[in-house]
């Protein structure tokens, strides 16, 4: 380079510097196209979750409506109007449910990045639980229509993990719970031990990445 002339010298310099900021310009690019797509995501779950929230509170104001105009009726009348309410809420529970664990602040700020995982859970494809929704090496959402026997698939996986319990029979899920296992480690398939109760009934698990 010592012989090159002023002009290569310049030519050279010249490259170097498009060269950098094209560089520093194609990552800025690829950061601003990430966040938008988070972003994007993030708005379109609260979205269903605004209007799934506002279905159920249209749903809930009409039956209530519906039932005290049938209990002026009488007790038959009120009673029928009462258990078509409780089966239709049953049903809007288990919509809710999973859409509120996904706003959980432990859940919400990795959907972006989160993607079907089912064969962590050795379900090889089948349209039938237990599934698994996952940012693999720091969060695992697992839904399984029989809360025992878990298992799930850290080999790939180093550190500790954090073992919580949703019931998606709730709306609210009935907060995070503890299970029989509350921390499991990588390295090895590994079990999610017995939900708080129920232990035959539907169950989310929420395994989060601790250190």
């Amino acid at each position: 380079m010592k012989n090159w002339s002023l002009k290569t010298k310049l030519v050279f310099v010249f490259f170097v510097v498009v060269l950098t900021c094209g560089i520093g310009y194609s990552i800025l690019q690829v950061t601003i196209t990430r966040s938008l797509v988070k972003d994007a995501a993030v708005a379109d779950a609260q979205k269903h979750i605004d209007r799934t929230t506002s279905m159920f509170l249209v749903s809930t104001k009409k039956f209530h409506d519906d039932f005290l105009k049938a209990r002026a009726m009488g007790s038959v009348e009120a009673q029928l109007v009462l258990e078509d309410f409780s089966r239709m809420k049953m049903t809007l529970d288990r919509v809710i449910s999973p859409a509120a664990l996904l706003t959980l602040p432990q859940v919400n700020p990795h959907l972006a990045l989160m993607a079907p995982a089912d064969q962590l859970v050795g379900n090889p494809g089948k349209n039938d639980p237990p599934f698994c929704f996952a940012q693999e090496g720091n969060l695992y959402v697992v839904y399984h229509k029989s809360g025992a026997d878990i298992q799930l698939d850290l080999r790939s996986q180093t550190g500790t993990f954090a073992v919580k319990w949703w019931d998606p029979r709730k709306s609210d899920g009935g907060g995070l719970r503890d299970g029989s296992i509350t921390r499991i480690s990588g390295g090895d398939v590994r079990s999610l031990g017995e939900p708080p109760s129920d232990r035959g009934s539907s169950w989310a698990a929420l395994v989060l990445l601790s250190n």
